[in-house]
């Protein structure tokens, strides 16, 4: 039997070009002594959730809005002019021991994580939301990606990501910077009545 995968979701993966330069360091240090806990067992998330709109990473910014532009194009090639903007992002830091439930986000189109500082064992887990069958949800496995630094995952924001509990013995912190997006442009067609246009 032939089986014929019509639907599947495309996880966007890219490297950044180049490394972090001594001032976005600095900037990211000091974020992560301003955070909170944000899930009881869960990792430590900054106060500040507009943390690319901090003028020291603005390059920063304008890359990662760049590479989701580009997935976003490549992927949905969408039939108006339409461009993805950022509209919340803020760094994440979990310790070992720590780990971060089964989520989505809301109120964005396409979510990103780049990764700061992570273990080789680090991952991203996506739950595979084809495992129901009529009523019936199936346990199957949940698909995962290793994480590496430098790097971008980027994926459709209603997609469930979790971060496992990181091993005790795991090296240094696992820190990353999370964020939604929404679009300009527009969308539809007013034949039709479903034209939208976001400016």
């Amino acid at each position: 039997m032939d089986i014929v995968d019509l639907f599947p979701t495309p996880v966007g993966i890219s490297k950044l070009k180049r490394e972090l330069n001594d001032e976005e360091i600095k900037i990211i240090e000091v974020l992560k002594k301003d955070t909170h806990i944000n899930w009881s067992r869960g990792n430590l998330v900054t106060h500040n959730k507009r943390v690319l709109d901090i003028p020291e990473l603005s390059d920063l910014k304008n890359i990662i809005t760049h590479t989701i532009n580009q997935y976003f194009t490549n992927v949905f090639k969408p039939a108006t002019h339409m461009e993805l903007y950022i509209t919340q992002s803020w760094i994440n830091v979990t310790r070992n021991g720590f780990g971060h439930p089964l989520h989505s986000h809301g109120n964005s189109l396409l979510s990103c994580v780049f990764y700061i500082d992570v273990d080789e064992r680090d991952v991203i887990q996506f739950s595979n939301h084809n495992n129901i069958l009529g009523s019936i949800s199936l346990l199957s496995g949940t698909p995962q990606l290793k994480v590496f630094k430098n790097c971008m995952v980027i994926f459709p924001s209603t997609l469930k990501h979790a971060v496992p509990q990181r091993p005790d013995n795991s090296n240094g912190v696992r820190v990353s910077l999370s964020l939604n997006t929404w679009f300009r442009g527009k969308v539809g067609n007013a034949n039709t009545m479903t034209e939208l246009e976001c400016l």
